[in-house]
């Protein structure tokens, strides 16, 4: 339940009460007035009438601007009390998330290995694969990636852990919040396909070398078609875990202020290809900063790697 309408409208009761309490009391006022007149007229019976009237009024108007003053000591004790609970809730969520996106920064390490491996067919999103002696090539540099990366080390990704069991989960921008959730089963997803990929990737070679493999049609055609399925399924990890490390990194540089953050369309958006994304990113997260990079910096851990 929200305090917040709690209390609006607890305080709506609070000045009703000392609205007619002090109603209450100016009309014992005027009563009295009429006491006093009775008493001057030695008319007993309206004077007993009038006091009986002036005391129950003004016992009636105490009593209910005291209940209102109580409440509102009540309202106000608990809107303070609120408001701090709210405050530490925030500061320690905060404190979770920037230990994950120190974690995370990391990672991007880990996501730019895959740039100088990945290229476009020009304005296309389709990848180049080669044919051939380059073929063998670009085997063996995807299989000297695969040893390389740790792909373990993409668990550290996830903000939502840490999101998902706090009480101000449901305080944060729903679009954002679905598209943090999004990227992050995509990471995950995307991680097991490539490591099966590789495992086709290794099937297809069998015993033999890239080289003596792409020398057989069949092969050759059985292997480009699983190096374009490891291209593409690094590229969606990278787009997405770089995704996740500039809403982690946005969350850290707005401070106590990032609940009030907004989804951002433009970074949301899917393109035809990672480097459009990062164009957007570029524009939008550069503002953003965290220790002493930029949110765009952390994402290019290694920009001489990425593709033109």
């Amino acid at each position: 339940m929200d305090f917040g309408s709690i209390s609006g409208n607890g305080y709506l009761l609070i000045g009703g009460l000392i609205l007619i309490g002090g109603g209450l009391l100016l009309i014992s006022l005027f009563v009295n007035r009429r006491v006093a007149s009775s008493v001057r007229a030695d008319e007993r019976h309206r004077e007993k009438l009038y006091e009986y009237y002036r005391n129950t009024f003004s016992q009636l108007g105490v009593i209910l601007m005291g209940i209102g003053v109580s409440l509102f000591i009540f309202f106000f004790r608990q809107g303070y009390q609120e408001r701090q609970r709210h405050a530490t809730e925030v500061r320690q969520l905060l404190a979770k998330l920037s230990v994950r996106v120190g974690r995370a920064a990391a990672v991007a390490s880990t996501l730019a290995q895959f740039d100088p491996v990945i290229r476009y067919t020009g304005e296309s999103s389709d990848y180049v694969v080669h044919t051939g002696p380059d073929l063998a090539g670009q085997v063996r540099t995807l299989l000297l990636v695969e040893r390389d990366v740790d792909l373990d080390a993409l668990r550290a990704l996830p903000i939502s852990d840490d999101i998902a069991t706090s009480p101000l989960a449901g305080d944060i921008d729903p679009v954002l919040w679905f598209a943090i959730a999004e990227d992050e089963s995509e990471v995950f997803y995307f991680a097991d396909q490539l490591q099966a990929d590789y495992g086709d990737l290794r099937l297809a070679l069998g015993d033999l070398s890239p080289e003596e493999a792409v020398a057989d049609p069949v092969k050759a055609e059985v292997i480009g078609r699983k190096v374009r399925e490891i291209l593409y399924d690094m590229d969606v990890v990278r787009d997405r875990g770089r995704r996740l490390i500039g809403k982690g990194c946005r969350f850290v540089s707005a401070g106590q202020e990032f609940l009030m953050l907004p989804a951002i369309p433009q970074i949301e958006a899917n393109y035809e290809s990672h480097d459009k994304w990062l164009e957007q990113a570029e524009t939008f997260l550069a503002g953003f900063t965290a220790g002493k990079k930029s949110c765009f910096e952390m994402l290019r851990f290694a920009p001489e790697g990425l593709p033109p």
